[in-house]
């Protein structure tokens, strides 16, 4: 008998080579009554497709009739679908085996696919469901594999690396950023240098979406070689503009860790020269930088009387500056990371007598806290039972963003007057024909209603929103103490 190509195909297909577990867990469809449907999940690129051609190869050859699907080929409806099937599975007296390939790009059928059709096929037919992973899946199955290899001890062998990096390199960038970060650390996990280029590639080129450049350098990190000089041009034009990111109190200490985990790449002269022209903030600091260092931590411990623990340039540690902290040191640029630092930066001594100094100066005029200040006959004024004590970072938070979680009784009124004026405040007294206003610098001020020609609300506090930028802040985290101590009787 001639043989087809189709007959030559199935010759191929049979000798598959390493899935012999899955075939003969797939001829039970053939040989059993049982299963009805089999499922054959995996990524993209694994050889789902394969193994369901070798499964319909196996079936064939033991004489079952084998009907194939591709969902990749048809309008993705129910009339779609059966016109596709037509009546490819009458006529069949033996085991008929329906292959349905591609099915995710079927899922809008699956209630359909489970309720109606199955159900209705005739007793001798038996259905194998080919299907890519949805993302959720994948998600749990790279996490899944990364949390099993850190129980391996010493990891995979030099093989098994070899073998996943050639698994999912070819995934790698998906359309899904979610799984771009999995594939990212399994790819530097497998540490084969043809991931370099590909996840170099997939940075952004400016500084948008920092969060995953920082993630995509973790993933480099562990790669140790195969680097060509373009991809460490590259990587320290990342490192440099990593340097200019800002984030929570210790971000720069964060980002000067990736650095150090790389910059052993930079083995010869020149590629130092290299990585220093892209990277200047991570150089070695030059003998001036040095002087003014320690002049500003020598000025920073005589501002705490001497007592430390302010947090120099230096990060931990009584060694040498690490270059970028050194550098950036002071030059905060927003609010949030000021914030930031003042709360978590550690601090070896604070002082409740300089706090209650702080309090006097800046904040009694409007708060009261036990005997200290004046809340002006407003309880909410009143510091001494408010619940922002219970934490230090509340507190904080409430001098640095005042109109970041403002109560409706502390919003600020905006009177419009006959002569035209406008006065802003909070209404502390609201009596007879008058209406008395704490401003904005901490004074009050008597209004009569007769002058008063509009009256508005505004979302802010009359607390300045720059206060913060007025109080250093070891005094912030001194002034934070006092709060949080025994209100002053």
């Amino acid at each position: 008998m001639a043989h087809t190509l189709q007959t030559m195909l199935d010759e191929r297909l049979v000798a598959l080579v390493g899935r012999g577990r899955e075939r003969a867990a797939l001829l039970d469809l053939v040989e059993r009554d049982t299963p009805i449907v089999a499922f054959v999940q995996g990524i993209a690129g694994v050889g789902k497709t394969t193994l369901l051609r070798a499964a319909a190869a196996d079936a064939r050859a033991r004489g079952a009739a084998v009907v194939t699907l591709d969902g990749r080929t048809f309008e993705p409806t129910e009339r779609g679908f059966l016109t596709a099937l037509g009546d490819a599975l009458d006529g069949h007296d033996g085991r008929v085996v329906l292959c349905i390939d591609a099915h995710e790009r079927l899922r809008l059928l699956d209630a359909w696919l489970r309720q109606e059709l199955v159900p209705g096929l005739p007793e001798n037919v038996r259905v194998v469901i080919g299907q890519t992973l949805s993302v959720d899946n994948k998600l749990r199955l790279y996490r899944t594999f990364m949390y099993a290899t850190t129980e391996v001890k010493d990891g995979l062998p030099a093989a098994q690396r070899q073998q996943l990096n050639d698994a999912i390199i070819g995934q790698f960038p998906s359309q899904d950023e979610r799984v771009n970060r999995e594939l990212a650390l399994m790819l530097g996990y497998a540490g084969q240098p043809a991931a370099i280029s590909k996840i170099l590639a997939a940075i952004p080129k400016t500084s948008t979406n920092q969060e995953l450049q920082l993630h995509y350098l973790y993933a480099l990190r562990m790669i140790k070689t195969g680097w060509t000089t373009a991809d460490k041009t590259e990587l320290a034009e990342v490192l440099g503009r990593a340097a200019k990111w800002r984030g929570g109190a210790q971000f720069i200490n964060f980002v000067g860790q990736f650095f150090d985990a790389l910059s052993d790449l930079y083995a010869s002269d020149a590629e130092k020269t290299l990585l220093y022209e892209k990277a200047p903030d991570f150089s070695p600091l030059t003998p001036d930088e040095l002087v003014q260092i320690q002049a500003r931590q020598a000025a920073a411990a005589a501002g705490r009387g001497g007592r430390g623990g302010g947090g120099g340039g230096g990060g931990r540690g009584a060694g040498p500056a690490a270059p970028l902290a050194a550098r950036t040191a002071g030059r905060v640029l927003s609010r949030q990371e000021m914030f930031e630092e003042t709360v978590y930066q550690p601090q070896q001594v604070l002082d409740v007598d300089a706090g209650r100094k702080t309090f006097e100066a800046n904040c009694a005029s409007c708060h009261k806290f036990g005997s200290v200040g004046n809340d002006n006959g407003v309880a909410a004024l009143n510091l001494s039972a408010s619940p922002l004590r219970s934490s230090k970072a509340a507190l904080l938070e409430a001098v640095f963003f005042p109109n970041r979680k403002l109560a409706a009784d502390h919003e600020t009124t905006v009177l419009d007057l006959s002569d035209g004026k406008t006065i802003s405040g909070l209404v502390v007294k609201d009596a007879g024909g008058t209406l008395t206003l704490l401003t904005p610098a901490g004074t009050t001020t008597d209004v009569p209603k007769a002058q008063v020609k509009g009256q508005k609300k505004a979302k802010e506090s009359i607390m300045p929103d720059t206060l913060a930028d007025t109080i250093d802040r070891n005094s912030m985290r001194n002034l934070a103490a006092f709060l949080v101590a025994a209100a002053p009787q």
